[in-house]
Protein backbone atom coordinates (compact mmCIF):
# COMPACT_ATOMS: atom_id res chain seq x y z
CA UNK A 1 0.00 0.00 0.00
CA UNK A 2 1.58 3.62 -0.24
CA UNK A 3 -0.37 6.91 -0.19
CA UNK A 4 -0.40 10.01 -2.30
CA UNK A 5 -2.73 13.15 -1.25
CA UNK A 6 -4.61 14.61 -3.61
CA UNK A 7 -4.59 18.75 -2.32
CA UNK A 8 -5.64 17.93 1.40
CA UNK A 9 -7.09 14.55 0.76
CA UNK A 10 -5.42 11.02 1.15
CA UNK A 11 -5.69 8.65 -1.82
CA UNK A 12 -4.36 5.17 -1.27
CA UNK A 13 -2.69 2.14 -3.67
CA UNK A 14 -4.27 -0.41 -2.13
CA UNK A 15 -4.28 -4.24 -2.52
CA UNK A 16 -8.36 -5.31 -1.95
CA UNK A 17 -9.18 -8.52 -1.75
CA UNK A 18 -12.69 -9.01 -3.18
CA UNK A 19 -14.87 -10.71 -0.14
CA UNK A 20 -18.27 -10.96 -1.52
CA UNK A 21 -20.23 -10.56 -4.58
CA UNK A 22 -24.14 -10.62 -4.78
CA UNK A 23 -25.73 -10.39 -7.66
CA UNK A 24 -29.48 -8.84 -7.91
CA UNK A 25 -31.94 -7.75 -10.63
CA UNK A 26 -30.89 -6.05 -13.61
CA UNK A 27 -26.76 -7.31 -13.79
CA UNK A 28 -26.55 -5.29 -10.53
CA UNK A 29 -23.69 -6.74 -8.22
CA UNK A 30 -22.74 -5.59 -4.83
CA UNK A 31 -19.39 -6.27 -4.33
CA UNK A 32 -17.38 -6.13 -0.72
CA UNK A 33 -13.72 -5.73 -0.81
CA UNK A 34 -11.48 -5.57 2.21
CA UNK A 35 -9.32 -2.14 1.90
CA UNK A 36 -8.97 -1.07 5.59
CA UNK A 37 -7.23 2.36 4.32
CA UNK A 38 -9.35 3.57 1.66
CA UNK A 39 -12.42 2.64 3.95
CA UNK A 40 -11.08 4.43 7.13
CA UNK A 41 -10.42 7.55 5.01
CA UNK A 42 -14.01 7.61 2.92
CA UNK A 43 -16.33 9.76 2.76
CA UNK A 44 -20.11 10.47 1.33
CA UNK A 45 -20.04 10.99 -2.56
CA UNK A 46 -15.98 9.74 -3.04
CA UNK A 47 -15.20 6.57 -5.37
CA UNK A 48 -12.22 4.53 -5.63
CA UNK A 49 -10.44 3.69 -8.88
CA UNK A 50 -10.57 0.32 -9.99
CA UNK A 51 -8.51 -2.37 -11.86
CA UNK A 52 -11.35 -5.16 -12.80
CA UNK A 53 -8.82 -7.73 -14.03
CA UNK A 54 -5.21 -8.52 -15.13
CA UNK A 55 -6.80 -8.76 -18.83
CA UNK A 56 -7.51 -4.43 -18.54
CA UNK A 57 -4.87 -1.98 -17.61
CA UNK A 58 -7.70 0.93 -17.81
CA UNK A 59 -8.69 1.52 -14.13
CA UNK A 60 -12.93 2.09 -13.79
CA UNK A 61 -14.51 4.47 -11.03
CA UNK A 62 -17.33 2.94 -8.90
CA UNK A 63 -18.90 5.51 -6.47
CA UNK A 64 -18.27 4.30 -2.43
CA UNK A 65 -21.59 2.83 -1.14
CA UNK A 66 -21.08 1.51 2.67
CA UNK A 67 -18.39 1.16 4.73
CA UNK A 68 -17.07 -0.88 7.89
CA UNK A 69 -14.11 1.43 8.84
CA UNK A 70 -13.52 -1.09 12.22
CA UNK A 71 -13.45 -4.02 9.60
CA UNK A 72 -11.90 -2.85 7.10
CA UNK A 73 -14.73 -3.05 4.66
CA UNK A 74 -16.00 -1.09 1.76
CA UNK A 75 -19.12 -1.71 -0.80
CA UNK A 76 -19.75 -1.18 -4.31
CA UNK A 77 -22.63 -1.33 -6.88
CA UNK A 78 -22.00 -1.98 -10.51
CA UNK A 79 -24.15 -2.87 -13.65
CA UNK A 80 -22.60 -5.65 -16.08
CA UNK A 81 -22.52 -3.18 -18.93
CA UNK A 82 -19.22 -3.58 -21.06
CA UNK A 83 -15.74 -5.70 -20.67
CA UNK A 84 -14.63 -4.06 -17.48
CA UNK A 85 -17.76 -4.71 -15.07
CA UNK A 86 -18.00 -8.44 -16.79
CA UNK A 87 -14.70 -9.53 -16.30
CA UNK A 88 -15.20 -7.64 -12.73
CA UNK A 89 -18.04 -10.18 -11.98
CA UNK A 90 -16.47 -13.36 -13.07
CA UNK A 91 -13.82 -12.51 -10.25
CA UNK A 92 -13.93 -14.71 -7.14
CA UNK A 93 -13.82 -13.90 -3.58
CA UNK A 94 -10.01 -13.88 -2.42
CA UNK A 95 -9.09 -12.63 -5.36
CA UNK A 96 -6.83 -9.38 -4.48
CA UNK A 97 -7.92 -6.19 -6.89
CA UNK A 98 -5.32 -3.16 -7.38
CA UNK A 99 -7.12 -0.10 -5.68
CA UNK A 100 -6.84 3.69 -5.80
CA UNK A 101 -8.91 6.13 -3.27
CA UNK A 102 -10.90 7.72 -1.76
CA UNK A 103 -10.64 9.53 -4.82
CA UNK A 104 -12.59 13.15 -5.22
CA UNK A 105 -14.76 15.92 -3.38
CA UNK A 106 -17.50 14.40 -1.40
CA UNK A 107 -21.11 15.55 -0.04
CA UNK A 108 -20.73 18.17 2.61
CA UNK A 109 -24.05 17.97 4.52
CA UNK A 110 -22.82 20.15 7.84
CA UNK A 111 -25.50 22.42 9.47
CA UNK A 112 -28.35 20.63 7.93
CA UNK A 113 -31.10 19.50 9.70
CA UNK A 114 -33.36 18.20 7.41
CA UNK A 115 -31.30 16.41 3.92
CA UNK A 116 -33.52 15.62 1.76
CA UNK A 117 -31.49 12.41 -0.42
CA UNK A 118 -32.62 10.95 -3.30
CA UNK A 119 -30.73 8.35 -5.20
CA UNK A 120 -31.89 7.18 -8.71
CA UNK A 121 -30.70 3.88 -10.19
CA UNK A 122 -26.67 3.30 -9.46
CA UNK A 123 -26.67 7.15 -8.53
CA UNK A 124 -27.69 4.97 -5.00
CA UNK A 125 -24.75 4.16 -3.44
CA UNK A 126 -23.24 7.37 -2.22
CA UNK A 127 -26.85 8.29 -1.44
CA UNK A 128 -26.65 5.60 1.13
CA UNK A 129 -23.07 6.23 2.08
CA UNK A 130 -24.18 9.41 2.72
CA UNK A 131 -27.14 7.93 4.81
CA UNK A 132 -25.03 6.24 6.70
CA UNK A 133 -22.88 8.81 7.91
CA UNK A 134 -25.76 10.83 9.05
CA UNK A 135 -27.57 8.25 10.80
CA UNK A 136 -24.53 8.81 13.70
CA UNK A 137 -26.21 12.45 14.12
CA UNK A 138 -29.37 11.90 16.49
CA UNK A 139 -30.01 15.56 15.76
CA UNK A 140 -30.35 15.11 11.90
CA UNK A 141 -33.39 14.13 10.09
CA UNK A 142 -32.87 12.76 6.88
CA UNK A 143 -34.98 11.56 4.42
CA UNK A 144 -33.83 8.97 1.80
CA UNK A 145 -36.03 8.56 -1.47
CA UNK A 146 -34.35 6.11 -4.28
CA UNK A 147 -35.69 4.95 -7.49
CA UNK A 148 -34.98 2.17 -9.69
CA UNK A 149 -36.22 1.11 -13.08
CA UNK A 150 -34.37 -2.17 -13.17
CA UNK A 151 -35.09 -3.75 -10.06
CA UNK A 152 -33.82 -2.74 -6.71
CA UNK A 153 -30.25 -4.06 -5.83
CA UNK A 154 -31.78 -5.55 -2.14
CA UNK A 155 -34.61 -6.70 -1.06
CA UNK A 156 -37.61 -3.97 -0.07
CA UNK A 157 -38.66 -3.77 3.09
CA UNK A 158 -42.33 -2.79 5.10
CA UNK A 159 -40.88 0.27 6.89
CA UNK A 160 -41.64 0.66 10.53
CA UNK A 161 -40.46 4.24 10.22
CA UNK A 162 -43.43 6.60 9.29
CA UNK A 163 -43.25 9.32 6.56
CA UNK A 164 -46.59 11.32 7.30
CA UNK A 165 -46.42 13.31 3.57
CA UNK A 166 -46.86 9.48 2.03
CA UNK A 167 -49.87 7.38 1.98
CA UNK A 168 -49.64 4.30 4.06
CA UNK A 169 -49.49 2.15 0.68
CA UNK A 170 -46.47 3.83 -0.14
CA UNK A 171 -44.54 2.11 2.51
CA UNK A 172 -41.32 0.42 1.41
CA UNK A 173 -37.48 1.29 2.61
CA UNK A 174 -34.45 0.07 1.90
CA UNK A 175 -33.51 -2.90 4.87
CA UNK A 176 -29.92 -0.36 5.34
CA UNK A 177 -31.89 2.65 5.91
CA UNK A 178 -34.09 1.16 8.50
CA UNK A 179 -31.43 -0.68 10.37
CA UNK A 180 -29.89 2.90 10.71
CA UNK A 181 -33.36 4.65 11.68
CA UNK A 182 -33.57 6.91 8.82
CA UNK A 183 -36.86 7.37 6.82
CA UNK A 184 -36.62 6.38 3.31
CA UNK A 185 -38.82 5.40 0.20
CA UNK A 186 -38.85 3.60 -2.84
CA UNK A 187 -40.17 4.71 -6.39
CA UNK A 188 -40.75 2.76 -9.13
CA UNK A 189 -42.83 3.37 -12.80
CA UNK A 190 -43.56 -0.48 -12.77
CA UNK A 191 -46.85 -0.62 -11.09
CA UNK A 192 -46.10 -2.79 -7.95
CA UNK A 193 -47.28 -2.79 -4.11
CA UNK A 194 -45.80 -0.33 -1.74
CA UNK A 195 -43.81 1.73 -4.03
CA UNK A 196 -44.30 4.89 -5.19
CA UNK A 197 -45.86 5.93 -9.21
CA UNK A 198 -43.92 7.74 -10.70
CA UNK A 199 -39.71 9.08 -11.23
CA UNK A 200 -38.19 10.39 -8.27
CA UNK A 201 -38.03 14.11 -9.05
CA UNK A 202 -41.95 13.98 -8.84
CA UNK A 203 -41.54 12.11 -5.59
CA UNK A 204 -39.34 14.44 -4.48
CA UNK A 205 -41.50 17.84 -4.98
CA UNK A 206 -44.33 15.32 -3.65
CA UNK A 207 -43.55 15.65 -0.71
CA UNK A 208 -41.65 19.22 -0.63
CA UNK A 209 -44.94 20.56 -1.49
CA UNK A 210 -46.88 19.35 1.08
CA UNK A 211 -44.73 20.98 4.02
CA UNK A 212 -45.02 24.23 5.71
CA UNK A 213 -42.68 26.86 4.16
CA UNK A 214 -40.83 27.17 7.51
CA UNK A 215 -39.91 23.12 7.70
CA UNK A 216 -39.28 23.42 3.80
CA UNK A 217 -36.95 26.02 4.39
CA UNK A 218 -34.85 23.89 7.26
CA UNK A 219 -34.17 21.31 4.35
CA UNK A 220 -31.55 20.52 1.94
CA UNK A 221 -31.10 18.28 -1.45
CA UNK A 222 -28.39 15.86 -1.86
CA UNK A 223 -28.45 13.79 -5.06
CA UNK A 224 -26.71 11.21 -7.27
CA UNK A 225 -28.00 10.07 -10.54
CA UNK A 226 -28.52 10.15 -14.34
CA UNK A 227 -27.99 13.87 -16.14
CA UNK A 228 -31.17 14.40 -16.68
CA UNK A 229 -32.66 13.46 -13.23
CA UNK A 230 -29.85 15.61 -11.93
CA UNK A 231 -30.70 18.78 -13.96
CA UNK A 232 -34.80 18.38 -13.42
CA UNK A 233 -33.64 17.80 -9.33
CA UNK A 234 -31.48 21.69 -10.02
CA UNK A 235 -35.01 23.12 -11.20
CA UNK A 236 -37.01 21.90 -8.30
CA UNK A 237 -34.67 22.98 -5.48
CA UNK A 238 -34.38 26.22 -6.82
CA UNK A 239 -38.27 26.35 -7.26
CA UNK A 240 -38.31 25.87 -2.99
CA UNK A 241 -35.15 28.38 -2.80
CA UNK A 242 -33.26 25.09 -1.31
CA UNK A 243 -29.52 24.32 -0.36
CA UNK A 244 -28.62 21.66 -3.61
CA UNK A 245 -25.50 19.33 -4.27
CA UNK A 246 -25.50 16.92 -6.68
CA UNK A 247 -22.74 14.42 -6.90
CA UNK A 248 -22.10 13.87 -11.00
CA UNK A 249 -21.75 10.49 -12.93
CA UNK A 250 -19.01 10.71 -15.74
CA UNK A 251 -16.86 8.95 -17.95
CA UNK A 252 -13.50 8.57 -16.54
CA UNK A 253 -10.20 7.49 -17.90
CA UNK A 254 -7.12 8.14 -15.07
CA UNK A 255 -9.62 9.25 -12.27
CA UNK A 256 -7.21 11.61 -10.63
CA UNK A 257 -7.03 14.78 -12.91
CA UNK A 258 -4.49 14.33 -15.22
CA UNK A 259 -6.37 13.34 -18.38
CA UNK A 260 -9.43 15.68 -18.22
CA UNK A 261 -11.15 13.74 -20.24
CA UNK A 262 -14.19 13.94 -17.34
CA UNK A 263 -14.27 18.24 -17.64
CA UNK A 264 -17.77 19.44 -17.39
CA UNK A 265 -18.61 23.48 -17.51
CA UNK A 266 -19.02 25.27 -14.44
CA UNK A 267 -20.27 28.94 -13.61
CA UNK A 268 -19.00 30.54 -10.45
CA UNK A 269 -20.92 33.08 -8.38
CA UNK A 270 -19.33 35.98 -10.50
CA UNK A 271 -20.50 34.26 -13.56
CA UNK A 272 -17.19 33.07 -15.17
CA UNK A 273 -17.21 29.94 -16.56
CA UNK A 274 -14.84 27.50 -16.45
CA UNK A 275 -13.69 23.50 -16.73
CA UNK A 276 -14.04 21.10 -13.86
CA UNK A 277 -12.37 17.83 -13.50
CA UNK A 278 -15.36 15.59 -12.31
CA UNK A 279 -13.10 13.26 -10.82
CA UNK A 280 -11.01 15.71 -8.49
CA UNK A 281 -12.98 18.71 -8.15
CA UNK A 282 -15.83 16.76 -7.99
CA UNK A 283 -17.92 14.19 -8.12
CA UNK A 284 -19.85 16.58 -6.17
CA UNK A 285 -21.02 20.20 -6.79
CA UNK A 286 -23.12 22.71 -5.84
CA UNK A 287 -26.38 22.48 -8.29
CA UNK A 288 -25.79 26.14 -9.21
CA UNK A 289 -22.39 25.88 -10.43
CA UNK A 290 -23.47 23.23 -12.67
CA UNK A 291 -27.30 24.46 -13.89
CA UNK A 292 -26.78 28.35 -12.94
CA UNK A 293 -29.86 30.73 -13.67
CA UNK A 294 -29.32 34.20 -14.33
CA UNK A 295 -30.38 35.10 -10.82
CA UNK A 296 -27.96 32.97 -9.48
CA UNK A 297 -24.78 34.79 -11.20
CA UNK A 298 -23.80 38.62 -10.40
Amino acid sequence: MTEARQGERRVFVERAGIISQQTFPGQQIVMRLHAPNCAAAANPGQFIHLRCSAELPMRRPYSIMRVSRSDGWLEILYRTVGRGSRLLSAQPAGRILNTLGPIGRGFNASGRQFPLLLGGGVGMPPILFLAQQLSRQPAVRPLALLASERGFPFCPHASDIAVEDFSDSVNLNHPWLESWGIAGRLCSRRRAKGFFQGNLTDMAARYLSQLSSSVRRQHAVFACGPESFLRKTSVMARRWRLHCQLCLEEFMACGVGGCAGCAVEATDSAGRKSMRRVCVDGPVFEAREIYPFESDVG
